[in-house]
């Protein structure tokens, strides 16, 4: 399944009117809130439509499969994003993007 998606509808997702834009952010909130999965979605979209260097910083996990590089691989999967990103220990995108993953 393809997404069609537009720098307007990331910088919407990205950019809180009220706060303007801001360099740092962060969610709040118990587990299984649907955080990190909503987050992951959102870089993997913004990070193919423009340059940008993006930490994502989690609590420890146990293995790599429950770890940053397995939630961000499968919302590159869900999203059809495939054919943009490859992913390895650093993910680099045609935008020049670079998502870190390094332990």
């Amino acid at each position: 399944m393809l997404y069609a998606f537009s720098s307007d509808w990331a910088t919407e997702v990205l950019y809180d009117r009220a706060l303007g834009s801001v360099r740092w952010r962060w969610t709040y909130g118990g587990r299984g809130g649907g955080k990190s999965v909503e987050i992951a979605r959102a870089l993997v979209l913004l990070g193919a439509i423009e340059p940008m260097t993006i930490l994502c910083a989690r609590e420890f996990q146990n293995s790599i499969n429950d770890s940053v590089l397995a939630l961000l691989e499968a919302q590159i999967i869900d999203l059809g994003l495939s054919h943009v990103y490859k992913v390895l220990g650093t993910i680099p995108t045609p935008s020049y993007s670079l998502a870190d993953l390094s332990p």
